[in-house]
């Protein structure tokens, strides 16, 4: 009987330790969004989209073929071609205001960010081409190429700032970078660009 009762004990205490193992290690788990909105922003910079070219350039008194014509470009001729390479790059340049990490519902999230734009531009003036003519009375000037370059410069910086397929492309590369980040942790993103 002293055994029984030895035994009975044993199997309620070996029952209740396995109940209270069960109780206490329960497998309770939250979904707790990153919301860490100063790492996006590090992320959003850094994806930004590198774009080469070329700018050319070409100016010329020349103006219609002819006998006189002809003469007259060989005493008075100044043809400049111009071809410099350049690289810009396109992406988000964020302050605290310019983005906004809210919740949409439970594994959604939606994101309020600036559109990319064009962040830098640097022509590649130790790669540049060029070819001038000068006619018999036409002297060469030290700084010649100085206002065509500027021109050539301000030109395609205006047209790049406005390449929409450009800004596109950049805008892709961010949505691509950040859904990537948040898929692990099971969580979708919606994007919303700023105007």
């Amino acid at each position: 009987m002293k055994g029984n009762v030895i035994w009975a004990i044993l199997i309620v205490g070996l029952l209740a330790g396995i109940f209270i193992g069960k109780w206490l290690g329960r497998n309770d788990t939250s979904t707790t969004i990153v919301d860490n909105p100063t790492l996006v922003r590090e992320i959003s910079e850094l994806a930004s989209l590198e774009v080469t070219g070329s700018s050319r350039l070409t100016e010329t008194n020349v103006t219609e073929k002819g006998f006189w014509n002809s003469m007259q470009h060989f005493f008075d001729e100044e043809t400049l071609l111009l071809d410099i390479p350049y690289t810009a790059k396109y992406g988000c340049k964020l302050t605290a205001s310019d983005l906004k990490i809210s919740k949409v519902n439970k594994g959604e999230i939606k994101i309020e960010i600036e559109q990319p734009a064009l962040l830098s531009f640097e022509m590649r003036l130790d790669k540049m081409s060029q070819f001038s003519k000068n006619g018999l009375f036409i002297f060469q000037k030290d700084d010649k190429f100085k206002a065509p370059v500027q021109k050539l410069y301000n030109e395609t910086k205006k047209k790049l700032e406005k390449e929409t397929e450009y800004i596109k492309q950049a805008r892709e590369k961010v949505e691509g970078i950040l859904t990537r980040f948040y898929a692990p942790m099971k969580i979708a993103v919606k994007f919303a660009w700023k105007k």
